[in-house]
């Protein structure tokens, strides 16, 4: 006997509830009420009175098709915002904005306009000179004044990042010791 393991593939499907025919949640964390996936009552399915010659209603689009029927006009379309949520490089690219770059992509060395230039961007724009070669001093005073503000720009948003940072363990310490005291109201010791 021969076992094949594969890996977990996850699904790029919208969920869709069980309980209340919702999109983008499951029945797991579903508080609303119930609905039938046949007739959109206000029933849970197992419990359908209806006969099988009546035709199935969508609770989403009220079209004669049953609730999880994946080619429902809301179910696309919601699967389409998904997946336009999901891969924000490509829906900036049909709107013509600047992404920025991967690893392997090039980097333009001009910026657009009120956008702020990286540092190995500036670096690109202005390669050290070779060592027989002197730079003019205009070019390179501009390059060390560029470079200058976006180490300053840097530094700036490095600090907001350590300030959110400091923000987040704080918030996260408080949440651990309210979970401490919760566990310990819960299951009291010597049980």
């Amino acid at each position: 006997m021969r076992v094949e393991v594969t890996p977990y593939r996850k699904t790029k499907l919208l969920p869709q509830c069980k309980n209340c025919q919702s999109w983008g949640h499951t029945k797991s964390y579903c508080h609303k009420e119930a609905r039938c996936v046949k007739c959109a009552g206000k029933h849970a399915t197992v419990n359908c009175t209806k006969p099988k010659e009546t035709p199935p209603k969508c609770y989403s689009c009220e079209v004669n098709l049953p609730a999880n029927y994946r080619g429902c006009v809301v179910a696309k379309e919601l699967q389409a915002l998904r997946n336009k949520r999901r891969s924000p490089k490509k829906l900036l690219a049909q709107t013509g904005k600047s992404v920025a770059p991967t690893n392997n992509e090039q980097m333009s060395t001009q910026p657009a306009a009120g956008e702020t230039q990286t540092y190995p961007a500036l670096v690109k724009a202005h390669p050290p000179q070779p060592q027989g070669q002197p730079a003019t001093n205009t070019t390179r005073k501009d390059a060390v004044s560029t470079l200058h503000t976006a180490d300053t720009t840097i530094n700036q948003q490095l600090q907001l990042i350590l300030g959110n940072l400091d923000k987040q363990e704080k918030v996260h310490s408080r949440l651990l010791s309210r979970l401490d005291r919760l566990e310990k109201a819960t299951f009291p010791r010597g049980i």
